[in-house]
């Protein structure tokens, strides 16, 4: 099987991450599969493996800035960097606020400053986002105010120590310092955006289903009345990242089932 180069993955051992690996994999490019679950991130490439050109695995935390730098020799060392899809994260019922803040906004940072570095002309990069980072609304994007500016890691986790509060905030962060930095890469030949998904049914979206009656609410006001597949998300991601989407960048893609509407939230506001 033909190699066309490699794909890193973070949070690729289940969920969104392992359904946009899955999708790479079709797409023909080498696998670079990083989390911090090593059962489960073994199992994953076991699975990918007969469909995937190559598949690696790193054992690693996003928040560190070592282990993801090693994470993309291992990437690059397939073949070239073509697409990177930053998945891993906090939801609300896993973690405190300061850890979702650190893992959430702090980890997609290192990812990024990451990738710049390492991505070649013509390659792309997603992020994943969330539904919730648009239910924030402009007051918490005007408190989040420029994500790229030295100190606003800190300056942003002091804003609530409320974990359903800090999932919202810091995922709407994601998606401002996306969008501040997309003219960076861009100059370098690069695409970045982020996919905001609905609640989905992977093992983080149950724990959330689980834990938050609320989302029963969401369900229901969506345009689809049901949750989303993370095979849909990643069918997206892998739009974003491949060549239909040459012209896209800096943007965030909602992907919510018309839920946002349906709640009384404005997409455009």
């Amino acid at each position: 099987m033909g190699c066309e180069g490699s794909a890193l993955v973070t949070g690729a051992a289940r969920g969104i991450g392992n359904a946009i690996a899955t999708r790479f994999a079709a797409r023909g490019l080498g696998l670079c599969l990083v989390d911090r679950e090593p059962r489960e991130l073994a199992a994953a490439a076991d699975h990918l493996r007969p469909i995937a050109p190559a598949v690696e695995v790193v054992r690693a935390d996003v928040t560190a800035a070592d282990e993801v730098a090693h994470a993309f020799d291992v990437a690059a060392a397939i073949g070239p960097l073509r697409a990177v899809a930053h998945c891993a994260g906090l939801s609300p019922t896993l973690a405190p606020a300061a850890d979702i803040f650190r893992v959430n906004f702090g980890g997609t940072r290192i990812v990024l400053d990451e990738a710049e570095r390492r991505l070649a002309s013509g390659g792309a990069l997603v992020v994943i986002a969330s539904l919730a980072g648009h239910m924030a609304g402009p007051a918490w994007r005007r408190a989040i105010g420029d994500p790229t500016v030295e100190g606003a890691e800190g300056r942003i986790a002091s804003l609530t120590d409320e974990p359903d509060m800090a999932y919202g905030i810091s995922k709407l962060a994601v998606m401002e310092l996306v969008r501040r930095r997309a003219a960076a890469f861009g100059r370098r030949g690069i695409r970045v955006n982020t996919v905001s998904p609905n609640i989905t049914n992977t093992p983080m979206g149950r724990s959330e289903i689980a834990g938050h009656a609320i989302i029963h609410d969401m369900v229901r006001a969506a345009a689809i009345p049901r949750v989303a597949e993370p095979e849909e998300i990643a069918a997206v991601a892998d739009f974003l990242t491949g060549p239909g989407a040459s012209y896209v960048t800096g943007t965030d893609l909602l992907v919510d089932g018309g839920c946002l509407p349906g709640l009384g939230f404005d997409p455009f506001a």
